[in-house]
């Protein structure tokens, strides 16, 4: 698959808006989702590699996902600084963590903010349990996805509330 990993990587950052930005389409429904999962290969192709023609690409993709934060929500919805979701959210997370495994910088500024986020969407009463908003109730989704964010933040597997999160969802599993 070598070749059609080239052919898509060159894709991508022929794609690429000077900002970073790599969304193509014009549904800002779509926007910073689309953005978030079209980081994430350019960071990993990057970590494998180390090829320096995906450096830059892969940096400003990351430098974009940081510029869209919500400054006072800490966390991503469909465009660039507008509101926070906990699904948009985790797709920039994955991209940040990548690129930081790929030795690629991420200020801490970035991570503080996404805690932030997961704080107001984590329920009061349930420690563990997420929220796509702090205005909707708790979902086994979101919870997964909470639980993984934390994890990328740091958590660690004896954390209360990652381990009361995961006996939520271990309760609740598809026949």
């Amino acid at each position: 698959y070598q070749e059609v990993v080239r052919k898509g990587l060159a894709w991508l950052t022929s794609h690429q808006k000077k900002d970073g930005d790599l969304f193509t389409d014009e549904s800002e429904f779509v926007w910073l989702y689309s953005h978030g999962m079209a980081s994430i290969p350019l960071c990993e192709a990057y970590g494998m590699t180390r090829d320096a023609a995906l450096k830059k690409p892969a940096q400003r993709a990351l430098d974009f996902v940081v510029a869209a934060q919500h400054p006072d929500f800490g966390g991503w919805r469909y465009r660039p600084r507008f509101e926070s979701d906990t699904s948009v959210s985790g797709w920039q997370l994955m991209a940040l963590k990548s690129g930081e495994m790929a030795g690629l910088s991420v200020p801490k500024s970035a991570y503080d903010g996404v805690s932030k986020w997961l704080d107001s969407v984590e329920s009061e009463s349930s420690p563990g349990r997420f929220k796509y908003h702090p205005s909707k109730p708790v979902t086994l989704a979101m919870t997964a996805e909470g639980l993984l964010m934390r994890q990328y933040l740091g958590a660690k597997r004896s954390d209360v509330a990652l381990t009361a999160g995961a006996n939520y969802q271990k309760a609740r599993q598809p026949r």
